[in-house]
C-alpha cells in the first residue's frame, strides 16, 4: 500500500470500515473470513487472524473448517448464514436465490465488501510475492 498511498489509504479505511463500522459482529466478520484456504493465496493471510479469531471463541477445529473448507457447524444461526453465504461467494462468485435471501441487503453489501476486499488483499499478497 506505499506504492500507492493515495489508493492504498483509502484502501485500509475500507478494511477498518468493514472490521470496526459494520453490522458484521467480529465472529461474524471471523464465519465471513472467505473460506481461507479455499481462495487463492488465502492461506498466506489466514495466519495472522487468527489470534483474533481466538480470542473471538473460535476452537482449533472450527479454525481447521475455517482453513480447509470442510464442513463447520456454528451455533449461531447469524454466524452460519454468513459463512454460507461467503463461502458461496468465493465459489462460485455469486449467489442463487436462496443464498441471496439468507442476510438482509445490507448485511449482504459489507460481507460482499469484505470479500472483495480479502480478495483484493489476497491478489497483492500473490502477485508481489508477500
Amino acid at each position: 500500500m506505499l506504492l500507492s498511498p493515495p489508493v492504498g489509504d483509502p484502501l485500509q479505511e475500507l478494511g477498518a470500515a468493514i472490521r470496526y463500522r459494520s453490522t458484521l459482529t467480529g465472529r461474524g466478520a471471523g464465519a465471513g473470513d472467505p473460506g481461507r484456504g479455499r481462495a487463492p493465496g488465502q492461506r498466506v493471510r489466514a495466519a495472522p487472524h487468527e489470534p483474533i479469531a481466538r480470542e473471538l471463541g473460535f476452537t482449533e477445529e472450527q479454525l481447521q473448517a475455517l482453513r480447509d473448507g470442510s464442513p463447520l457447524a456454528l451455533d449461531d444461526p447469524a454466524e452460519s448464514a454468513v459463512l454460507r453465504v461467503a463461502r458461496a461467494l468465493v465459489a462460485k462468485g455469486d449467489l442463487d436465490e436462496g443464498e441471496y435471501a439468507v442476510l438482509g441487503e445490507r448485511e449482504l453489501f459489507e460481507l460482499t465488501t469484505l470479500v472483495g476486499y480479502y480478495s483484493t488483499l489476497a491478489l497483492q499478497l500473490r502477485v508481489f510475492r508477500v
